[in-house]
């Protein structure tokens, strides 16, 4: 187990002890039964703030989105997104395994795509021949886009054209409250327009597991648990993990802020090193730093292994393109430490 700084996501947190007292304390019932009431009350606690008909706790995001493929699109169909979308690059292929549906990629540098960019990649002929258009899902915020949050004028038009074309819309909101927070905007504004919407609170809200997939149309609800039972996500007393969400949506969000002022801290102190690595995203928006290995002198394989041994782990998401995140479990010395060890590594 790793047990230096480590800013390889913000999925490694640790409950804390206030949260681990409120999951003792939770009541419990049967929730493959629909009778956990803690469970009902986080789904309850969800739709309201998302401004929506219901939603259904789940034990991934990721199960969370690919239920939400299985809801609004067809088999055969197609699913629009950005080319580093999490529903392309970390589910394993589920799209097409589970979902049985056609990945079209918006080519993107951050994650982030315009209205032109989408029609673009949308074919506008209609034809026996070719996949039926179905639905188009935005990542708020962008993960290996660099954790940027979506202008408020380029999703309303990428929601506007996606009506126009009569394509159903997700919101794959992994991180929808970093992206609430750093742009001082409610979840339900957020939200407004989409479908069906996927909230984890196992990333930077610091919950051991979980995930809620909200609908905006309450008659979902059934398919919804359906498809839940069906990819083996029903779970029994699940208020125990409920609790945990729970907790965080209560004290745990607007704390994201810290979060958003360590990237910006790390980034900055990561543009002294620009002979041997590039920030990509020089000023963060939220908590995801991605920056590129471009010193030719030394492997990027030499770089992440001296890393390891120095005490600090990053992700790696392309051979020479690297992401740091930061979360509950990093305060401001973890930054300072992580540069000075990244000072010692790249000053021989």
């Amino acid at each position: 187990m790793f047990t230096g700084i480590d800013l390889s996501s913000d999925t490694v947190t640790k409950p804390t002890q206030a949260m681990k007292a409120a999951m003792i304390a939770a009541p419990l019932g049967d929730e493959q039964k629909d009778e956990d009431p803690t469970t009902r009350l986080l789904e309850q606690r969800v739709a309201e703030q998302l401004a929506v008909a219901d939603a259904v706790f789940l034990p991934s995001a990721t199960m969370a989105n690919e239920i939400a493929l299985l809801l609004l699109a067809e088999p055969g169909s197609e699913v629009f997104a950005a080319d580093s979308a999490h529903i392309f690059m970390a589910e394993s292929g589920a799209p097409a395994m589970l979902a049985r549906i056609m990945c079209k990629p918006i080519s993107t540098t951050q994650g982030l795509f315009t209205r032109e960019q989408m029609l673009s990649t949308y074919h506008q002929v209609h034809s026996p021949y070719r996949p039926k258009p179905t639905l188009i899902s935005i990542e708020n915020t962008t993960n290996l886009g660099g954790g940027f949050v979506w202008p408020t004028q380029m999703l309303n038009d990428i929601l506007v054209t996606a009506n126009s074309l009569h394509l159903k819309k997700h919101l794959d909101g992994a991180r929808l409250c970093n992206a609430s927070v750093a742009s001082n905007t409610t979840l339900a504004e957020l939200a407004q327009g989409f479908d069906t919407i996927t909230l984890c609170f196992s990333k930077g809200l610091g919950c051991p597991v979980g995930a809620v997939l909200a609908l905006r149309d309450a008659s979902f609800r059934p398919l919804a648990r359906h498809y839940k039972h069906m990819l083996g996500g029903s779970m029994r007393q699940s208020g125990i993990l409920s609790a945990a969400c729970l907790y965080a949506l209560e004290h745990h969000v607007t704390r994201l802020a810290d979060d958003h002022h360590h990237a910006t801290m790390l980034a900055e102190g990561l543009q002294a090193f620009d002979k041997s690595l590039h920030c990509v995203n020089a000023t963060p928006q939220t908590n995801i730093v991605i920056f590129d290995w471009i010193d030719k002198t030394t492997s990027a394989d030499v770089f992440y292994q001296n890393c390891l041994d120095s005490g600090v782990r990053f992700s790696r998401i392309s051979p020479t393109r690297f992401r740091a995140v930061t979360h509950l479990d990093i305060q401001p010395k973890a930054i300072q430490d992580t540069l000075n060890s990244l000072s010692k590594l790249l000053s021989h």
